[in-house]
């Protein structure tokens, strides 16, 4: 074969010390290839925390001194994880959110959007196409405001022309300012009224020795507890916290894991140990992790 496919994938929530969970993801991919008529024995599987580790090895992104488990922090478009690995590239423990990631942030833009022309969340408007191109609008302005473009100032115009129509069946077209200080607000509310009590409290994935967050940085905070604490991880002899993902890129959620890990173990830590990878490598380094093997 002169391909050899490489796979990577998520460990099992809460896998501590075991690779039994591991082992049936492995079995799926493995399957998949016999559908396929190859042999199994020419792929590499990799769960996708040790991907990462590798990755940011390879571009000499964590400190060589000291040794230590990595906690990885993984922002995905829908979902979050949070993983332990080991000097051995095992993984220690994992947590998952589901519901939670960079498309989050797009949603509670969205809402704000559709309060002020709809009157209600988007998810109570029946016009369909106009919730489409609310998304549309919504995930661009994310985008401008998350990539620091400095003429901008912290500030976007939206503009959707046609939107929809009045009683008297005229056109009604959205022209809204939005800043990244009502992004931040949207966001932390959305967190703490939806993401709080109908994901992370039924995941199991929040640290009980604190309070039901009621932000962004504090659902950080105790996620991060929640895996110290199942892990039997002390946090000062982690060798650094990796954040990836493509939910990562954007600098409000950057600003809140290095706010969460603070309120944990102060700005010093944060300073010596947060490794935040420039944006076209926060997406990449699992995959790129997975062919390094």
């Amino acid at each position: 074969y002169n391909v050899q496919p490489v796979f990577t994938y998520p460990p099992k929530h809460g896998s501590a010390g075991s690779t039994s969970n591991d082992e049936l993801i492995i079995d799926e991919y493995k399957n998949t290839l016999k559908k396929l008529s190859m042999p199994d024995s020419i792929a590499t599987f990799v769960a996708e925390p040790v991907g990462a580790v590798q990755g940011a090895k390879y571009h000499n992104l964590l400190p060589i001194t000291p040794s230590g488990s990595v906690l990885v922090i993984d922002i995905g478009a829908t979902s979050s994880c949070m993983s332990i690995v080991q000097d051995d590239d095992s993984v220690r423990y994992h947590s998952r959110l589901d519901g939670f990631g960079g498309e989050t942030l797009v949603e509670a833009l969205m809402d704000y959007l559709s309060k002020s022309f709809y009157g209600s969340p988007f998810n109570d408007v029946q016009d369909k196409m106009g919730v489409q191109r609310l998304y549309d609008a919504a995930q661009d302005a994310v985008l401008e405001i998350s990539g620091g473009n400095r003429n901008n100032h912290g500030r976007v115009q939206i503009n959707i022309p046609y939107l929809s129509v009045d009683e008297k069946m005229q056109p009604k077209h959205l022209d809204e300012g939005v800043s990244a200080k009502v992004l931040e607000a949207e966001f932390n509310d959305k967190v703490a009224r939806e993401i709080v009590s109908e994901y992370a409290v039924k995941q199991g994935v929040l640290a009980q020795s604190l309070p039901n967050p009621n932000d962004l940085a504090s659902l950080l905070s105790s996620m991060i507890m929640q895996v110290m604490e199942q892990s039997s991880q002390n946090p000062f002899a982690l060798n650094s916290i990796l954040v990836v993902g493509g939910g990562a890129r954007s600098p409000l959620i950057q600003n809140a894991i290095k706010k969460a890990v603070g309120s944990l173990a102060g700005e010093q830590f944060v300073e010596e140990k947060v490794v935040i990878p420039r944006d076209e490598l926060i997406e990449e380094l699992v995959v790129l992790g997975g062919t390094l093997n």
